[in-house]
Protein backbone atom coordinates (compact mmCIF):
# COMPACT_ATOMS: atom_id res chain seq x y z
CA UNK A 1 0.00 0.00 0.00
CA UNK A 2 1.77 3.47 -1.10
CA UNK A 3 0.57 6.81 -0.88
CA UNK A 4 -0.45 8.00 -4.38
CA UNK A 5 -0.61 11.90 -5.41
CA UNK A 6 -4.39 12.67 -5.13
CA UNK A 7 -5.41 9.40 -4.07
CA UNK A 8 -4.52 8.73 -0.72
CA UNK A 9 -2.83 5.03 0.03
CA UNK A 10 -4.17 2.83 -2.92
CA UNK A 11 -2.63 -0.24 -3.86
CA UNK A 12 -0.34 -0.40 -6.75
CA UNK A 13 -3.84 -2.94 -8.19
CA UNK A 14 -6.18 -0.42 -7.83
CA UNK A 15 -3.78 2.69 -9.49
CA UNK A 16 -3.49 0.21 -12.73
CA UNK A 17 -7.52 -0.96 -12.58
CA UNK A 18 -8.69 3.02 -11.77
CA UNK A 19 -10.43 1.21 -8.80
CA UNK A 20 -10.62 4.04 -6.08
CA UNK A 21 -12.08 7.12 -4.83
CA UNK A 22 -10.97 10.46 -6.71
CA UNK A 23 -9.21 11.99 -9.51
CA UNK A 24 -8.43 11.42 -11.93
CA UNK A 25 -9.85 8.42 -13.26
CA UNK A 26 -11.20 7.22 -10.23
CA UNK A 27 -14.66 5.57 -9.35
CA UNK A 28 -17.56 6.95 -8.03
CA UNK A 29 -18.85 4.38 -5.40
CA UNK A 30 -17.87 1.27 -3.98
CA UNK A 31 -19.77 -0.91 -6.68
CA UNK A 32 -17.98 0.53 -9.43
CA UNK A 33 -14.67 0.06 -7.52
CA UNK A 34 -15.55 -4.01 -7.02
CA UNK A 35 -16.45 -3.85 -10.82
CA UNK A 36 -13.33 -2.29 -11.62
CA UNK A 37 -11.23 -4.65 -9.42
CA UNK A 38 -12.82 -7.98 -10.77
CA UNK A 39 -12.31 -6.19 -14.37
CA UNK A 40 -8.72 -6.06 -13.94
CA UNK A 41 -8.70 -8.87 -11.92
CA UNK A 42 -10.23 -11.44 -14.90
CA UNK A 43 -7.45 -9.61 -17.54
CA UNK A 44 -4.74 -11.05 -15.40
CA UNK A 45 -6.00 -14.23 -15.46
CA UNK A 46 -6.88 -14.07 -18.61
CA UNK A 47 -2.89 -13.70 -19.13
CA UNK A 48 -1.79 -15.97 -16.91
CA UNK A 49 -3.86 -18.70 -18.49
CA UNK A 50 -2.46 -18.12 -21.51
CA UNK A 51 1.33 -17.91 -20.39
CA UNK A 52 0.74 -21.52 -18.57
CA UNK A 53 -0.66 -23.02 -21.41
CA UNK A 54 1.49 -21.48 -23.79
CA UNK A 55 -1.05 -19.96 -25.80
CA UNK A 56 -2.65 -22.90 -26.11
CA UNK A 57 -5.92 -21.90 -24.29
CA UNK A 58 -7.12 -17.80 -24.28
CA UNK A 59 -10.24 -17.17 -22.78
CA UNK A 60 -12.45 -14.91 -25.61
CA UNK A 61 -15.72 -13.61 -24.53
CA UNK A 62 -18.58 -14.64 -24.56
CA UNK A 63 -18.46 -17.62 -22.82
CA UNK A 64 -20.03 -20.84 -22.56
CA UNK A 65 -20.67 -21.55 -19.14
CA UNK A 66 -18.65 -23.97 -18.09
CA UNK A 67 -15.94 -21.75 -19.39
CA UNK A 68 -17.20 -18.49 -16.73
CA UNK A 69 -17.52 -21.18 -14.07
CA UNK A 70 -14.09 -22.50 -14.13
CA UNK A 71 -12.95 -18.35 -14.88
CA UNK A 72 -14.57 -17.79 -11.69
CA UNK A 73 -13.32 -20.68 -9.48
CA UNK A 74 -9.92 -19.92 -10.40
CA UNK A 75 -10.37 -16.19 -9.38
CA UNK A 76 -11.39 -17.70 -6.54
CA UNK A 77 -14.93 -18.03 -5.89
CA UNK A 78 -17.46 -21.53 -5.54
CA UNK A 79 -19.66 -20.78 -8.83
CA UNK A 80 -21.61 -23.28 -9.64
CA UNK A 81 -24.90 -24.13 -11.42
CA UNK A 82 -26.51 -24.06 -8.28
CA UNK A 83 -24.91 -20.58 -7.29
CA UNK A 84 -26.09 -19.28 -10.36
CA UNK A 85 -29.49 -20.86 -10.65
CA UNK A 86 -30.15 -19.54 -6.78
CA UNK A 87 -29.31 -16.04 -8.05
CA UNK A 88 -31.14 -15.85 -11.41
CA UNK A 89 -34.38 -17.29 -9.55
CA UNK A 90 -33.74 -14.34 -6.83
CA UNK A 91 -33.47 -12.00 -9.58
CA UNK A 92 -29.98 -10.94 -8.16
CA UNK A 93 -28.79 -11.29 -11.68
CA UNK A 94 -29.94 -11.55 -15.60
CA UNK A 95 -28.85 -14.03 -17.11
CA UNK A 96 -26.82 -14.08 -19.97
CA UNK A 97 -28.30 -13.83 -23.78
CA UNK A 98 -29.34 -17.47 -24.66
CA UNK A 99 -28.22 -18.72 -28.26
CA UNK A 100 -29.34 -22.58 -29.56
CA UNK A 101 -30.25 -23.09 -26.32
CA UNK A 102 -26.32 -22.21 -24.30
CA UNK A 103 -25.73 -19.25 -22.54
CA UNK A 104 -22.78 -16.77 -23.68
CA UNK A 105 -21.32 -14.81 -21.11
CA UNK A 106 -20.08 -11.65 -21.79
CA UNK A 107 -17.32 -9.70 -19.28
CA UNK A 108 -20.30 -8.03 -17.55
CA UNK A 109 -22.18 -11.60 -17.04
CA UNK A 110 -19.10 -12.82 -15.28
CA UNK A 111 -18.84 -9.13 -13.39
CA UNK A 112 -22.43 -9.58 -12.60
CA UNK A 113 -22.16 -13.28 -11.10
CA UNK A 114 -18.76 -12.58 -9.30
CA UNK A 115 -20.23 -9.28 -7.56
CA UNK A 116 -23.00 -11.74 -5.79
CA UNK A 117 -20.93 -14.06 -5.26
CA UNK A 118 -18.41 -11.91 -3.20
CA UNK A 119 -21.88 -10.62 -1.27
CA UNK A 120 -22.88 -13.87 -0.57
CA UNK A 121 -19.34 -14.53 0.90
CA UNK A 122 -19.00 -18.01 -1.41
CA UNK A 123 -15.26 -17.74 -0.95
CA UNK A 124 -13.30 -21.30 -2.19
CA UNK A 125 -10.99 -22.43 1.10
CA UNK A 126 -7.56 -20.76 1.54
CA UNK A 127 -8.64 -17.85 -1.16
CA UNK A 128 -9.98 -14.24 -0.15
CA UNK A 129 -8.70 -15.13 3.23
CA UNK A 130 -8.20 -11.29 4.13
CA UNK A 131 -12.23 -10.88 3.18
CA UNK A 132 -13.21 -13.59 6.18
CA UNK A 133 -13.93 -13.55 9.68
CA UNK A 134 -12.05 -15.26 12.25
CA UNK A 135 -15.23 -17.93 12.53
CA UNK A 136 -15.02 -18.63 9.09
CA UNK A 137 -11.24 -18.94 9.08
CA UNK A 138 -12.13 -21.39 12.07
CA UNK A 139 -14.52 -23.21 10.21
CA UNK A 140 -12.03 -23.97 7.57
CA UNK A 141 -8.97 -25.24 9.40
CA UNK A 142 -11.36 -27.44 11.76
CA UNK A 143 -14.09 -28.80 9.41
CA UNK A 144 -12.89 -28.66 5.81
CA UNK A 145 -8.78 -27.39 5.98
CA UNK A 146 -7.24 -30.05 3.81
CA UNK A 147 -2.95 -30.58 4.05
CA UNK A 148 -2.17 -29.88 0.77
CA UNK A 149 2.21 -29.86 0.99
CA UNK A 150 4.39 -28.70 -1.68
CA UNK A 151 5.72 -31.40 -3.02
CA UNK A 152 1.65 -33.20 -4.06
CA UNK A 153 1.43 -30.14 -5.45
CA UNK A 154 4.33 -29.62 -7.36
CA UNK A 155 4.05 -33.30 -8.48
CA UNK A 156 0.40 -32.69 -9.62
CA UNK A 157 1.59 -29.22 -11.41
CA UNK A 158 4.16 -31.33 -13.03
CA UNK A 159 1.70 -34.19 -14.41
CA UNK A 160 -0.10 -35.68 -17.62
CA UNK A 161 -3.56 -35.94 -17.59
CA UNK A 162 -2.56 -39.66 -17.56
CA UNK A 163 -0.59 -39.43 -14.61
CA UNK A 164 -2.96 -37.40 -12.60
CA UNK A 165 -5.77 -40.49 -13.11
CA UNK A 166 -3.01 -42.29 -11.36
CA UNK A 167 -2.68 -39.86 -8.53
CA UNK A 168 -6.20 -39.91 -7.87
CA UNK A 169 -6.24 -43.91 -7.93
CA UNK A 170 -3.44 -44.07 -5.56
CA UNK A 171 -4.65 -41.21 -3.12
CA UNK A 172 -5.80 -42.72 0.05
CA UNK A 173 -6.04 -41.71 4.02
CA UNK A 174 -7.33 -38.49 5.94
CA UNK A 175 -9.30 -36.68 3.74
CA UNK A 176 -7.95 -38.66 0.54
CA UNK A 177 -11.74 -37.83 -0.90
CA UNK A 178 -11.17 -33.73 -0.80
CA UNK A 179 -7.55 -34.20 -1.93
CA UNK A 180 -9.03 -36.46 -4.98
CA UNK A 181 -11.19 -33.87 -5.66
CA UNK A 182 -8.78 -31.33 -5.73
CA UNK A 183 -6.45 -33.30 -8.09
CA UNK A 184 -9.51 -33.29 -10.43
CA UNK A 185 -9.82 -30.07 -10.40
CA UNK A 186 -6.20 -29.75 -12.16
CA UNK A 187 -7.17 -32.33 -14.58
CA UNK A 188 -10.18 -30.91 -15.88
CA UNK A 189 -7.93 -27.71 -16.28
CA UNK A 190 -4.63 -29.58 -18.31
CA UNK A 191 -7.67 -31.35 -20.45
CA UNK A 192 -9.50 -27.81 -21.26
CA UNK A 193 -6.01 -26.31 -22.16
CA UNK A 194 -5.37 -29.21 -24.09
CA UNK A 195 -8.77 -27.92 -26.30
CA UNK A 196 -10.36 -31.11 -25.03
CA UNK A 197 -13.02 -31.45 -22.52
CA UNK A 198 -14.92 -34.00 -20.24
CA UNK A 199 -18.32 -34.65 -21.46
CA UNK A 200 -21.29 -35.46 -18.88
CA UNK A 201 -20.19 -39.25 -18.95
CA UNK A 202 -16.60 -38.59 -18.25
CA UNK A 203 -17.44 -36.37 -15.79
CA UNK A 204 -19.80 -38.92 -13.89
CA UNK A 205 -16.63 -41.13 -13.99
CA UNK A 206 -14.37 -39.46 -12.60
CA UNK A 207 -16.59 -38.12 -9.28
CA UNK A 208 -16.98 -42.13 -9.39
CA UNK A 209 -13.52 -41.94 -9.28
CA UNK A 210 -13.11 -39.37 -6.55
CA UNK A 211 -16.03 -41.02 -4.53
CA UNK A 212 -14.74 -44.97 -4.60
CA UNK A 213 -13.80 -46.20 -1.39
CA UNK A 214 -11.16 -49.18 -2.70
CA UNK A 215 -8.37 -48.39 -4.67
CA UNK A 216 -9.60 -51.83 -6.76
CA UNK A 217 -12.56 -50.05 -7.39
CA UNK A 218 -10.97 -46.95 -8.30
CA UNK A 219 -8.31 -49.02 -11.13
CA UNK A 220 -11.44 -49.94 -12.33
CA UNK A 221 -13.09 -47.18 -12.81
CA UNK A 222 -10.04 -45.40 -13.99
CA UNK A 223 -10.00 -47.97 -16.68
CA UNK A 224 -12.96 -47.39 -18.12
CA UNK A 225 -11.90 -43.56 -18.24
CA UNK A 226 -8.52 -44.17 -20.10
CA UNK A 227 -10.36 -45.98 -22.76
CA UNK A 228 -13.10 -43.12 -23.25
CA UNK A 229 -10.33 -40.40 -23.10
CA UNK A 230 -8.05 -42.19 -25.81
CA UNK A 231 -10.59 -43.12 -28.08
CA UNK A 232 -11.78 -39.49 -28.33
CA UNK A 233 -7.78 -38.74 -29.35
CA UNK A 234 -7.91 -41.32 -32.14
Amino acid sequence: MKQHKGTGFVSDQDIAAKAYFGPPEGAKNWLEIGRRRLSYQIDRYIEAIRERSEGRFIFRFPLETENAFLMLNGLGYRASRKEFDYCVRHEHIEPPKSEERRLLWSRENVIDFAMQLERMRYWQYGRHDEKKTVWELQHEAEIVAIPYDDELQARIDASTVDELIDLIVNTDGKHAREVRGHIYGYLHIKRWEMGRRLNAVDQELVQQLINESTKEGRKAIAFTLRRRLNKEQE
